[in-house]
């Protein structure tokens, strides 16, 4: 007899049946279970305004890309004059190891101070970095500007993943948890398409009131439920759990508020509980260590595949490459398929899974980068490719469809999925701090690795660790789509 689950009768009738059911036999009964967009609708509007200041983050990264051409040229806007190689590569690595130090002060900030309140701090930065590009003219203060501009994109990474988790429903936290990277994507098309026709010094003001934006419309978004309940103020925390998770509406509408409130009080007590036993030794448990080096892996591999220098550096590596076509308009076609890769992965996610996309995705950039490197190898041997001087666009374009699709999403979900409940926010930070310093360890090392070797073998080392991410899905991953994230994991 076929038992359906997607009526919440049908799901009484499942659930009598087994009386106590396994988690996993909970989520394939769930998984079908359709949820209406009237009582998430809040969900989407909280995590759309708190990726605000993800998109003016992007509009950061992709800054970087029209903004080296334009600050090494002679006629450069700095008083300081052209750039220099080490310059160059300090310009780019100061964006993500401003991140890691982020990472670490907004972590430290999520210790003294609720989710929302750590959350609008990250726009101050964003700000200042602005300000710093509209107002000075010296490359100390542009890089210094940029340095601190680079603690947003540290908040980003930690704060918005578990902003999600606490109030995403888990029937759409995949295509939730990929709008920070969406927003991040939105961001870099735009400053790819202001690049185009905007000039440097005006670039600034394309962007600088978003973080402002960011900062006013965060102030009417509710804390989260699991911030509410540690604070002990639980009326407010009911009042948050049915805006996030009933529409806000004043009937019951067959949510019971009350049982939710009664299950996430109890998670939190455990927490708090395991806390004061210095549950902090618990991240050094062996499965804890496990999922964590798991995590740290796959933003290594994510980061060290070279999406973010290929992000950056994309107007430079179509001139170095060869290609005849325009670059800035090369540029914006790529800008425009990584967020349709983004999209499709939102898409996908939650349909066939986490590590299905991120195996294909892996494969897929290998082969594209494989093509890319070998036109940048055979126009520097002399080989007449003008008939086909569109291939090194259409290639990486390639390259960045599939790597958005799961190589560079997949663990921004993933991650906040495999670590427990009770060591998911230091299992996080720890990950995210990994991912900034690979992040900056790339951008660095770019402009010193493609002077010492041909573009070609720097983009097919890019291709080697992507083939790396492919194995990896297959003998490491294992499958979370549909997991209970407010569970206190047994020991």
């Amino acid at each position: 007899m076929i038992i359906h689950c997607t009526k919440f009768s049908s799901y009484k009738l499942c659930k009598s049946k087994t009386n106590v059911m396994t988690e996993s036999n909970e989520s394939t009964c769930k998984s079908t279970e359709k949820i209406k967009f009237t009582k998430t609708k809040f969900q989407y509007l909280a995590i759309f305004v708190a990726n605000i200041v993800g998109y003016s983050h992007g509009f950061g990264v992709g800054w970087l890309s029209s903004a080296v051409p334009a600050l090494k040229a002679e006629d450069t806007p700095l008083d300081s004059g052209p750039l220099s190689l080490q310059q160059e590569s300090w310009l780019g690595g100061s964006y993500p190891l401003g991140a890691l130090t982020g990472e670490i002060l907004f972590s430290l900030l999520l210790n003294f101070t609720s989710l929302k309140i750590t959350m609008m701090a990250m726009a101050i930065p964003n700000l200042i970095f602005w300000l710093s590009v509209l107002l000075s003219k010296s490359y100390t203060g542009v890089v210094v500007g940029r340095f601190i501009g680079g603690f947003s994109g540290g908040g980003i990474l930690l704060c918005i993943p578990l902003f999600v988790a606490e109030v995403a429903s888990k029937e759409i936290r995949g295509f939730l948890g990929l709008m920070s990277p969406l927003s991040i994507a939105v961001g870099v098309l735009v400053a790819y398409i202001c690049a185009a026709f905007v000039h440097y010094n005006f670039m600034p003001y394309c962007i600088v009131g978003f973080p402002v934006l960011f900062l006013l419309v965060m102030c009417v978004i509710p804390e989260t439920p699991h911030t509410l309940i540690r604070q002990k103020k639980l009326e407010k925390a009911e009042q948050s759990l049915k805006f996030y998770n009933n529409g806000n509406r004043t009937d019951d509408n067959v949510y019971n508020v009350k049982e939710d409130s009664a299950k996430l009080q109890l998670l939190v007590r455990k927490k708090q509980e395991e806390k004061e036993k210095h549950s902090y030794t618990m991240i050094l448990q062996r499965d804890s260590l496990k999922k964590v080096f798991i995590g740290i892996s796959l933003v290594g591999l994510s980061v060290c595949s070279g999406i973010i220098v290929v992000t950056m550096n994309v107007v430079k590596l179509f001139l170095d490459s060869g290609s005849k076509m325009n670059p800035h308009i090369s540029a914006i076609i790529v800008g425009v398929l990584q967020v349709c890769g983004i999209c499709v992965s939102s898409v996908l996610v939650d349909k066939i899974g986490r590590k299905i996309l991120f195996g294909v995705s892996s494969l897929l950039s290998a082969l594209s980068l494989i093509v890319f490197g070998t036109f940048s190898f055979l126009n520097q041997k002399g080989v007449n490719l003008s008939s086909v001087d569109w291939l090194p666009v259409l290639s990486l374009s390639f390259y960045i469809f599939v790597n958005c699709i799961g190589l560079r999403t997949v663990p921004f979900l993933y991650i906040s999925e495999i670590l427990p409940y009770n060591v998911r926010q230091s299992g996080l930070a720890i990950c995210m701090i990994a991912m900034s310093s690979f992040a900056f360890l790339t951008v660095f090392t770019k402009p010193i690795l493609q002077d010492a070797f041909d573009l070609h073998v720097v983009i097919w080392m890019y291709a080697g660790v992507c083939v790396v991410g492919f194995f990896f899905s297959i003998f490491v991953m294992v499958e979370t789509k549909g997991k209970n994230l407010n569970k206190v994991q047994e020991t």
